[in-house]
């Protein structure tokens, strides 16, 4: 039968695993997060006279035609408007469910760029990374 400072070793070493995986996980979810921030698509209409770019959830960044600036610029405002509309009611539900401490990025991405600087929070600071209060197997 094992004796209890073989036990503790044994789990300190499961626990010390355990974080390595979520700091893996961690890793991979802000690896996407990045990556997905940056994504676009653009598509050209065929006779080549529109041009759109859509970012992230389909959001779209920019609206252009051939030949005619002040169009697309009355376009993009617009569109820009629009999604900052639905934006601030998609924030107001969640705030009235969960408070007013919700952090929009977490809960809109990247339509979270569309609030007016009132209507969004700071972030909030991140959690403390820890497991919880000490315990006999905190690693000392």
């Amino acid at each position: 039968m094992p004796r209890n400072t073989e036990l503790i070793e044994e789990l300190r070493g499961r626990l010390n695993r355990v974080r390595a995986d979520k700091e893996a996980v961690l890793a991979t979810v802000a690896s996407a997060h990045a990556e997905l921030a940056a994504l676009a698509a653009t598509a050209t209409s065929p006779d080549g006279t529109v041009t759109v770019v859509a970012g992230p959830g389909g959001i779209v960044r920019s609206v252009s035609l051939r030949g005619d600036a002040e169009l697309s610029a009355a376009l993009e405002a617009t569109i820009h408007q629009a999604v900052a509309e639905v934006t601030r009611r998609q924030l107001e539900i969640v705030r009235e469910r969960l408070g007013d401490h919700v952090d929009p990025t977490q809960i809109l991405g990247p339509q979270a760029m569309f609030l007016e600087p009132a209507t969004a929070l700071p972030a909030a600071p991140p959690a403390p990374d820890d497991d919880g209060p000490p315990t006999i197997l905190a690693v000392r």
